[in-house]
């Protein structure tokens, strides 16, 4: 067995003979990670650490560590897995304000939330040409506000803006007590998206949810 948790535990009073230990097949993922077309390296490069997340098993995470070369715009990897099923994730090393720091390979393209990810499986044998794509940051901000001649009269009003498609986030913010409006700002990945509001507390006054649309 791979994992310590599930391992018979002895105690040894004496002698103990026909311990039998067999060695555990390892299976290989291959493949490649790029950068956003268009894309390339700086003069450092880019490190990037990928790890395979097992499904069932939390203590099966090996993870390896590449590095897209100065002037370079991808790089291969390979991953040694035991048979089963995973979600593989990229985190860059060093902070950047142009890609995710963190997503997780998609069906389509790569994600930044783990319920979106896709599930590779390892029915023992080796899976290869997995291309794996950073994912390119855009910013999003603008502002929510009252009706016109509306005034906030409660202490605050939390509101919550989510960003949703195949990746979400989350701006939380608040309009405070005496004021008609907030600014907002936030970082997402580069895709399609609907926003919209929530309240984050009940109200009597507004609707809890609202969408946003070009017309208002």
């Amino acid at each position: 067995l791979p994992n310590p948790s599930y391992a018979t535990k002895y105690k040894l009073a004496g002698h103990k003979s026909n311990i039998l230990l067999t060695l555990i097949p390892a299976y290989s993922l291959t493949g490649k990670v790029s950068l956003p077309e268009g894309e390339i390296a700086g003069a450092e490069g880019i490190a990037i650490k990928l790890t395979t997340e097992a499904l069932y098993d939390s203590a099966q995470a090996p993870s390896v560590q590449i590095l897209i070369g100065p002037g370079q715009s991808s790089a291969n990897f390979e991953l040694k897995q035991l048979w089963g099923g995973y979600r593989l994730r990229y985190d860059l090393v060093s902070s950047s304000n142009l890609f995710e720091q963190v997503a997780y390979l998609g069906d389509v393209k790569s994600v930044s939330s783990i319920n979106n990810s896709r599930v590779l499986v390892l029915d023992r044998t080796n899976l290869s040409f997995i291309n794996f794509e950073v994912l390119s940051k855009a910013s999003i901000q603008g502002s929510i506000s009252l009706p016109a001649t509306y005034t906030n009269n409660d202490t605050l009003l939390p509101i919550s803006i989510y960003v949703s498609g195949s990746n979400l986030r989350v701006i939380e913010t608040e309009i405070p007590q005496g004021e008609t409006s907030v600014t907002f700002v936030g970082e997402v990945p580069v895709g399609d998206y609907e926003i919209y509001y929530e309240l984050r507390e009940a109200s009597n006054s507004w609707v809890s949810r609202g969408y946003y649309s070009q017309s208002g």
